[in-house]
């Protein structure tokens, strides 16, 4: 085809006019300029501006980044409390205390629930200065999460009734322990002198204060 007949076919694709000037460089081919003439391509094949979207009008915002929140875990025991600890070393042990009030009584029955099992972390019961056994928290005596009596065979009068919490001779572990008391039942004397913890923690507070012991009340 011959550059007069290329600018005639280009000036009807564009609808442009086009001078023919003699000497001038070669007119492009009409594909070439009927695409650079031609309006431009929005991506709606409507030939329409689409209205703004809102998640286009909420592109400039920051983004919030949901943060995980571990659940709360639940205690194993509602009307209880919590006796803890920290242990970080062998040896190491809280009491706590309430008072018996001088009640005569024939045994002391402790109602406790343990989340673990630890042959090197130990319960022991005491009243006044008599101590009951040094009781192991492995799963020989202590089913997980499991209500398990801890008996003190003790017959006479109770002033201060108590349990030790704490660490033996070979811990090598670095933690808060937990153990959950359910009751304190003195037997042989009135009911009064027992503990339920139904409604608070009944006068149960830290004996000692060696290594971080705190009480939970837990409804």
């Amino acid at each position: 085809m011959s550059t007069a007949e290329r600018l005639d076919v280009v000036a009807h694709v564009t609808g442009v006019g086009i001078e023919r000037d003699v000497g001038t460089e070669p007119v492009e081919d009409a594909g070439e300029l009927a695409a650079d003439h031609a309006p431009a391509d929005d991506g709606d094949p409507s030939g329409e501006n689409p209205e703004a979207t809102p998640d286009d009008v909420e592109a400039g915002e920051d983004i919030e980044i949901p943060v995980f929140t571990p659940p709360e875990e639940t205690p194993p025991c509602n009307g209880c409390v919590e006796l803890n600890v920290d242990v970080n070393d062998i040896n190491q042990r809280d009491n706590f205390v309430f008072s018996g009030g001088g009640a005569s009584v024939t045994r002391v029955v402790w109602t406790i629930i343990v989340p673990f099992n630890s042959d090197q972390l130990f319960v022991q019961p005491f009243v006044d200065n008599n101590y009951g056994t040094f009781t192991d928290l492995d799963a020989n005596a202590f089913a997980v999460d499991t209500p398990v009596q801890l008996v003190h065979q003790y017959s006479g009068v109770a002033s201060t009734v108590g349990l030790a919490v704490g660490s033996s001779g070979a811990w090598t572990g670095n933690m808060t322990m937990s153990v959950f008391v359910d009751s304190v039942t003195l037997e042989g004397a009135d009911p009064s002198a027992s503990r339920t913890f139904d409604t608070d923690a009944q006068g149960l507070v830290v004996g000692s204060t060696a290594h971080n012991p705190k009480i939970v009340y837990h409804p």
